[in-house]
């Protein structure tokens, strides 16, 4: 079964701390995924594709998430910092969806 829901890349993050602000600077988006039984996981995304996606998508919208190429999760898009001026995402949380639950 193939799904319809939008697909976002990430890759692990290595990086912590003030560190990000270097992935900052280079388009990427510092981002956590957590859920219940799920290990949290930093990871970062591609900063104008995840922005891009946010405003296209609505508050509860389930995306589909590929860490470093493997299967894709399904996600919401738990909380976003942005940046008091320029409104640009600094930080997202993206929470894991157990579709049997």
């Amino acid at each position: 079964m193939t799904s319809t829901r939008p697909t976002l890349a990430a890759a692990h993050r290595e990086l912590m701390g003030k560190a990000v602000a270097q992935l900052r600077r280079d388009g990427r988006l510092p981002a956590v995924v957590f859920g219940h039984g799920v290990e949290s996981t930093p990871v970062t995304l591609d900063a104008h594709d995840f922005d891009r996606l946010r405003r296209h998508l609505g508050a509860n919208a389930l995306v589909d998430l590929a860490i470093d190429g493997k299967k894709a999760r399904p996600v919401l898009i738990h909380g976003v910092q942005v940046h008091r001026v320029t409104q640009r995402p600094i930080h997202a949380d993206l929470f894991v969806v157990k579709m049997t639950e």
